[in-house]
């Protein structure tokens, strides 16, 4: 059984990307030749955005975790009611769990992954100051 994509959420996501995206890429590309004395002569400011920006990677592991525990208890993959971008082909049963430990074998890999961000900058810092 193939499940249906949204084509109204498929409009959205890809409306929200370019208004998240578009002024993002904007600054970034304004505030580099800036960026890179402020950062030189503040390293510890370094240290707290790669520290912020961690922790908003973290938002979308939330996310994929809800929805492997909703792929668990449901046993069907995707979840009943989910909006999809594209078809997908439903999947029950002991498939379906795994797709739900997998996800959450990967979320647990990622969120290693970003914390470990925050403590190679400080380490790179350090061995840059010399301390």
């Amino acid at each position: 059984m193939i499940e249906r994509a949204d084509s109204a959420t498929r409009r959205k996501t890809l409306i929200i990307l370019l208004a998240l995206c578009a002024p993002v890429l904007l600054m970034l590309r304004s505030a580099e030749s800036q960026s890179v004395k402020v950062f030189a002569e503040q390293p510890e400011l370094m240290l707290a955005v790669a520290a912020v920006v961690s922790l908003l990677m973290l938002v979308p592991l939330g996310l994929l975790w809800r929805l492997a525990l909703r792929i668990q208890q449901s046993e069907r993959f995707p979840p009943p009611g989910e909006k999809l971008l594209r078809d997908t082909r439903v999947v029950t049963g002991a498939t379906a769990l795994r797709y739900a430990r997998f996800l959450k074998v990967l979320v647990a890999l990622l969120a290693l992954a970003i914390a470990a961000i925050p403590v190679l900058f400080f380490l790179l810092l350090r061995s840059l100051s010399g301390v």
